[in-house]
């Protein structure tokens, strides 16, 4: 978009792509204008600055609504896998997932306030118009139920203001599908409403069981406080705003069932209401109850963070399969977090305290695991092609745009059975997985090409029983894929 000026239609390949609508692919504008080009750091860093400033706003809706510490409700927030993976990477999870919230907790906010106070109605459409356009209308189906059942509730009156919530969320977000239908026509309705939502259902049918995974997994650690709050459920007092938050949680998740296509990630919307629940209770908890609590995660940080120093070692003893990069400073950075988390050890129950939720997954996730990192486009296959700017990049790869944004080369997309391509001329590199070898070697074109650098990364959707057979071989080829990049002679 921002190379084609397209600011109305993201653009793939020349082509319009309506997959999603643009207002993911826009987060990033400013900062590829500021710099004059359009890496896919800016892309991530965006959705990272939008997932910190949106976790502070909902922070801040939490301390003016229940009265209790913004820092209690930051923390709960950050602390989860979900944010600590998708607030990292170029996907829409967590600018879909935040600012619904922030559009049905400001609903709450205009429904149990001051009937004058418009400004709060208008924020509430606009975080709703804005999720709209990071997905499309299926942020509406998340929203739009439980508001409707407590507004409903709520008062007499009820019924009308959510009317007018809804009425002008969906005037606000349907702007975009206006202008794109009138330049468009059929087409977009055909690519973007009936190919890419209504064919979520007609999908492979996928287990239910793997969106509850997902609610496990991505809530985890902040799910653990919830055996707190069994072990005193007599005393968990549900208020107005509890049951708010219980009942969007509820249609946040639900609604995820019911697409044939599902997979982990789809109980994230969710999540952030479950954080917001388990965080007002567990502090309304008696000090003392808290402290044995923090007494019993401590336990079990402690070994999360001795885990992670294991599989550093372990990593280590198969180096000869990876490319560490620099162990010193990650070493350096897990032992810092390492030492950060043991002085506040001593601050039990302040609020500097709660950093210390984070901290072990950062040594694990940020210092640790990155040693194992096997990049698909290594720098070094990056500063060969850089050397020969004449030469055209041919890519034969699932997901070609990736590797030429990661190559930063623009190139062309050939079948892996396909080097005899009269497109590849002398000079030109060609990037592929080793099979591309076999299938050069069967139609006599090995000899036309050159290896110019090879090496080894990830297999995707390996199985616990191929790893541990890796593992007990010492052999982790056999759960690697072999890259080539290969240059015409």
């Amino acid at each position: 978009m921002y190379l084609k000026g397209s600011f109305l239609t993201p653009i793939i390949y020349d082509a319009p792509h309506w997959s999603k609508p643009p207002l993911h692919f826009w987060l990033p504008m400013p900062l590829y204008k500021l710099f004059g080009n359009s890496f896919l750091l800016f892309g991530r860093l965006s959705v990272l600055l939008l997932s910190l400033a949106c976790t502070f706003l909902i922070s801040l809706w939490y301390e003016r609504e229940l009265k209790r510490n913004w820092i209690e409700a930051f923390f709960f927030l950050i602390t989860p896998l979900y944010f600590i993976k998708y607030s990292r990477i170029f996907m829409m999870e967590m600018p879909l997932t935040l600012l619904s919230v922030l559009g049905s907790l400001y609903f709450y906010s205009f429904l149990t306030g001051p009937k004058s106070n418009k400004k709060t109605l208008l924020t509430a459409v606009f975080f709703t118009a804005l999720s709209v356009l990071i997905k499309g209308p299926v942020s509406l189906l998340m929203i739009f139920p439980a508001c409707f059942i407590f507004a409903l509730l709520k008062k007499k009156k009820g019924l009308l203001d959510f009317i007018s919530f809804s009425s002008l969320s969906v005037l606000l977000a349907s702007l975009w599908f206006v202008l794109s239908i009138f330049k468009y026509g059929q087409s977009f309705i055909d690519y973007f409403f009936i190919r890419e939502n209504l064919g979520k259902f007609t999908a492979k049918n996928y287990p239910i069981s793997s969106v509850f995974q997902g609610l496990i997994i991505y809530s985890f650690p902040v799910n653990l406080f919830s055996f707190a709050l069994l072990k005193k459920r007599h005393e968990l007092k549900l208020n107005l705003v509890s049951k708010f938050l219980l009942l969007n949680f509820f249609f946040f998740f639900a609604l995820w069932l019911l697409p044939k296509q599902k997979s982990h990630h789809y109980a994230i919307p969710s999540i952030p209401f479950l954080c917001l629940f388990l965080s007002y209770h567990f502090f309304s908890l008696q000090r003392g109850f808290r402290r044995k609590i923090f007494k019993l995660l401590n336990g079990f940080y402690t070994l999360v963070i001795v885990a992670a120093f294991l599989i550093g070692l372990f990593l280590f003893y198969f180096q000869d399969f990876l490319s560490f990069t620099n162990p010193k400073i990650y070493f350096s950075g897990a032992f810092a977090c390492l030492g950060l988390w043991t002085y506040l050890q001593k601050k039990p129950l302040s609020k500097a305290y709660l950093l210390s939720f984070l901290l072990p997954f950062i040594i694990l996730w940020q210092f640790i695991l990155p040693l194992a990192f096997l990049p698909i486009v290594p720098n070094s296959m990056v500063r060969k092609i850089q050397e020969s700017p004449q030469s055209e990049f041919f890519v034969s790869y699932r997901k070609p745009f990736f590797i030429f944004e990661a190559a930063r080369k623009e190139g062309q997309i050939i079948s892996r059975e396909l080097l005899g391509d009269p497109r590849i001329k002398k000079n030109d590199f060609v990037f592929g997985p080793g099979s591309i070898q076999e299938a050069s070697i069967s139609s006599s074109k090995l000899d036309q090409f050159k290896t110019i650098s090879e090496w080894y990364s990830w297999r995707r959707g390996v199985s616990p029983s191929a790893i541990y057979l890796a593992l007990k071989n010492k052999n982790l080829r056999s759960i690697q894929t072999h890259y080539l990049l290969l240059q015409k002679i």
